[in-house]
């Protein structure tokens, strides 16, 4: 699972950086926007798949989405410090960040989604077949059957 998402992450920032390099906007630009864009969707992706990994067996909404008040804390400020890098002029400077549009964002969100679709998707087959079999077997030690 982890080379898969891996994989997905290492792909989908390469496709946004060649994307948008190649999006028809002057090249110094273009680099630069390609450049943000990659920063920032690796950052998202990170970010997204954390909440893949409170538990690697138990879907996400068995465990509650906001039960762990310190990831939330650690995922909003690293998401702050992510947005700041790319809107302050100082730190723009520093780190060669554009600003991104609300449709560049809206793209790294459709990005992003699958990585977190995906992995809850297969702990929530995994565990209901888990639940199955745990009925299966309390019914057979108990029935004789």
């Amino acid at each position: 699972m982890i080379i898969l998402i891996g994989g997905y992450i290492a792909g989908v920032t390469l496709w946004i950086f060649y994307h948008y390099l190649s999006s028809g906007v002057p090249q110094n630009q273009a680099v630069a926007l390609a450049q943000t864009i990659a920063f920032t969707t690796i950052i998202i992706l990170e970010k997204i798949n954390v909440f893949n990994y409170r538990s690697l067996h138990a879907p996400l909404h068995t465990l509650g989405f906001l039960s762990n008040k310190w990831l939330i804390a650690a995922w909003l400020t690293t998401i702050s410090l992510q947005i700041t890098a790319i809107y302050t002029p100082f730190l723009q400077e520093i780190l060669h960040t554009v600003p991104l549009g609300w449709k560049d964002w809206l793209l790294i969100f459709e990005i992003a989604l699958p990585v977190f679709i995906f992995v809850e998707g297969y702990k929530i087959v995994k565990w209901l077949g888990c639940k199955k079999t745990v009925i299966f077997k309390h019914i057979k030690d108990n029935h004789g059957i």
